[in-house]
């Protein structure tokens, strides 16, 4: 495989020589005088000189580059330090790389030289190498949590995708796969106990947990083939201020009753779940028992407990998970899946012997999640009013950065709102919250992090919102 630190060995001994790359063309060295020699014997794609820089590109650009945005770094390779500069149009990427002591540029670029303008260099440049960069499918795998990217989405025969900051792109140099391809790569992730099965299954749901991240894998056989998903997280749980979760929300995690995590697919709830509870683990003696469905982020015991069971392998159902939780002494009881009446009765159940359930309800509002518990329970609503602390409303908007800002709701579990509850009139709710999450789009704004068109675009209320825009752009004389 060639490697941009083998392409750059010539450039430091022949400073004046330029490096150019072309997603459409072999790619050339140019020497001082303008005479070129080809770099690779068939024609690249950018996805391939994407390749080359895999190495290089530091962790916190590579979403700044993905969204389209220029960057700047410095690595270095075995023959010294290299500066770069890098911006990607459309399919289009133009890269440049500066000896960092003075040496001439480098270009990699998508707009290269026509193959009728190469003139032979002297002193010759290395020979073409033959092998253009390419990538196995297990090496992307292992590489997604290190790329910010949260899935890689594989389909038999076809090209793979990955999504970065809920963004979907292509890679190019990565497939198409058999269906062989893809059953061989899986096994390797599989535990052992399905290793054996695993290529005569129609569908297949597995973890892998290694040092640096665990993966959820889930494959499906449809009529256009097998299709696979995986989801990467890194091992590192982030803390709840670094996600954007306020501080009247980051210290609930104590006493009894129930408390409503409410988000979307995707919208980031495991992640703040897990950042809540790791967060009590740091800081004082307590006993979890976290059952999820699979297990996402692996958490660490430190001055707490911490006991995580994944459903359908360590416990059939949720609510047999919960029944047996109850026998034991766990303090806090976390359920990744509060969405059906028989888990919720056991939840309320175990809330009601004095135990703190924290539960994720897939909805796109608290109101809505509230609504949705509500119909779960239609003949023991008091029981559910009684117990409920609240709900913590969330979703991920796009930001300027390119990456995603929370944008959070919360409904406190008020006499008001218990009673409501109770009373199955959920109408009045929106009264009730402390903070809604038009305010908190508001506060994005105003605080730089998101566009005006991104915050009406997820507004609730628009006109409020429109609104507030006016003031802010119109403040009134002091």
């Amino acid at each position: 495989m060639a490697r941009l630190d083998r392409l750059t060995e010539y450039l430091f001994t022949h400073p004046g020589t330029t490096l150019r790359l072309d997603s459409e063309s072999p790619g050339f060295y140019v020497d001082a005088n303008g005479a070129t020699t080809p770099v690779f014997k068939q024609t690249l794609r950018s996805g391939q000189i994407l390749l080359l820089f895999a190495d290089t590109v530091p962790r916190d650009r590579t979403p700044d580059f993905l969204a389209g945005k220029p960057i700047d770094f410095v690595f270095e390779t075995a023959q010294g330090t290299l500066s770069a500069h890098m911006e990607m149009k459309g399919e289009d990427l133009r890269a440049r790389v500066k000896l960092a002591a003075g040496g001439e540029e480098l270009i990699f670029s998508s707009k290269g030289l026509s193959s009728d303008s190469i003139v032979a260099a002297s002193p010759p440049p290395p020979a073409p190498v033959v092998e253009a960069p390419r990538t196995t499918l297990m090496a992307v795998i292992a590489q997604l949590a290190e790329k910010h990217a949260s899935h890689l989405h594989l389909a038999e025969d076809k090209r793979a995708f990955v999504r970065v900051e809920g963004r979907l792109h292509c890679l190019e140099d990565l497939g198409p796969f058999s269906a062989h391809d893809l059953r061989e790569a899986m096994n390797g992730l599989a535990p052992q106990s399905m290793r054996e099965t695993l290529g005569k299954q129609t569908h297949f749901e597995f973890s892998h947990v290694s040092k640096d991240a665990v993966f959820y894998v889930r494959g499906q056989q449809g009529r256009d083939g097998l299709s696979v998903v995986v989801r990467a997280l890194p091992r590192q749980v982030p803390s709840p201020a670094g996600l954007g979760v306020p501080d009247e929300f980051a210290h609930v995690l104590r006493g009894s009753g129930l408390w409503v995590v409410a988000g979307g697919a995707g919208q980031g709830t495991s992640t703040t779940v897990a950042a809540l509870v790791q967060s009590a683990l740091d800081s004082r003696p307590v006993d979890v028992c976290m059952l999820e469905s699979p297990i996402d982020y692996v958490l660490e015991s430190k001055k707490g407990l911490v006991q995580q069971l994944e459903i359908g392998v360590h416990a059939p159902s949720f609510a047999a998970a919960l029944d047996d939780a109850r026998r034991g002494d766990a303090d806090l009881v976390v359920v990744g899946q509060l969405d059906d009446a028989a888990t919720l009765a056991a939840s309320l159940a175990l809330a009601d012997r004095g135990r703190l359930v924290l539960g994720v309800v897939h909805s796109k509002t608290a109101a809505a999640a509230v609504q949705k518990l509500v119909d779960l329970t239609p003949m023991g609503s008091t029981s559910l009013s009684s117990m409920l602390r609240g709900v913590f409303g969330q979703s991920l908007v796009p930001n300027r950065t390119g990456g995603r800002s929370l944008c959070w709701e919360l409904l406190p579990g008020t006499e008001a709102v218990k009673a409501l509850v109770r009373d199955r009139t959920l109408g009045p709710l929106g009264e009730s919250f402390t903070r809604t999450a038009d305010q908190s789009l508001m506060q994005l704004f105003v605080r730089g992090e998101i566009d005006a068109e991104v915050a009406l675009a997820n507004a609730r209320d628009r006109a409020w919102f429109e609104e507030q825009l006016s003031r802010v752009a119109h403040p009134r004389a002091a």
